[in-house]
């Protein structure tokens, strides 16, 4: 289940708004990477003007999180579910493994926790940085 989804493409978003009732909003993104230093932005094109940025360092070689992990939990997901019009709907989602890689975040400002209603609850417990892989999702399916 996603609170808030930022993406660049506003076909994208349309796309996933309507065709899933996904929580997608209409961003500017950049990221920018000086060796294990990335600096991490985001900021939604609506009225709202929620945004987050952050500056964090990557630690150690990206790699497939090991099944049984919390790293595994977190990262790993191959199921979305969303509520659209009173209906629960779920979709199957195909990717290889996140080459994923520890963080440790230097900065951080973020509005996009409380723009989605919830409580800000301190700094994370976790920080994993990937540079992406293709992605498939198949459905919505009833769920």
């Amino acid at each position: 289940f996603f609170f808030s989804l930022e993406a660049s493409s506003w076909l994208a978003v349309q796309a996933a708004r309507r065709g899933w009732g996904l929580p997608y909003f209409h961003a500017r993104m950049t990221s920018v990477r000086e060796g294990a230093r990335v600096d991490y932005r985001t900021e939604r094109r609506d009225a709202s003007g929620a945004s987050a940025h952050y500056d964090f360092e990557i630690h150690g070689e990206p790699a497939p999180a090991v099944p049984g992990t919390l790293d595994h939990f977190l990262l790993e997901r191959y199921l979305l579910f969303t509520v659209a019009s009173g209906r629960v709907s779920k979709g199957h989602v195909h990717h290889t493994p996140y080459p994923a890689a520890r963080a440790i975040l230097r900065t951080s400002t973020d509005t996009l926790v409380e723009a989605a209603g919830l409580p800000r609850v301190g700094a994370p417990a976790a920080v994993h940085y990937a540079e992406g892989v293709d992605v498939e999702v198949f459905g919505p399916f009833t769920a």
